[in-house]
């Protein structure tokens, strides 16, 4: 069962995150793991099928990632990579430290979501400077 805090500090039912928590420690085999996630009706209840996309190249930190791993990309006018990226690290905090731990982390591209917010700007004021004519 999911903490309480957790699941009211993100809004959801403790029903809705015990759910979560069932898939997110499923392992086994890609298409065995895909049949049961389409049998559970998981992928067309979330209504945002059309955002996700399963790459198998894409590959990070092989040597400390220990599970999922994931990047945002941008999907707009301006083309710059992927602007955030992470995954699940659960032994590289005792390569540093005194104790192992699970882990999540992910790092944000400042520089490349600057570039988007420019651009964006760039093209406002090139449509108001239109208008004005």
């Amino acid at each position: 069962m999911a903490p309480d805090f957790e699941v009211e500090e993100k809004g959801l039912t403790v029903e809705t995150a015990d759910r979560i928590g069932t898939f997110v420690r499923e392992k086994g085999h890609p298409l065995t793991l895909l049949e049961k996630l389409k049998q559970e009706g998981t992928l067309d209840e979330s209504k945002r099928l059309d955002k996700v996309v399963f790459d198998l190249s894409l590959a990070r930190g092989l040597d400390y990632y220990t599970g999922v791993i994931f990047e945002a990309v941008f999907k707009g006018g301006v083309e710059v990579g992927s602007i955030a990226a992470g995954g699940r690290y659960d032994n590289l905090i005792g390569m540093f430290g005194s104790k192992q731990g699970p882990a999540v982390g992910v790092s944000l591209g400042i520089e490349r979501v600057f570039a988007i917010m420019e651009q964006q700007q760039k093209d406002q004021n090139q449509a108001i400077i239109m208008l004005d004519i």
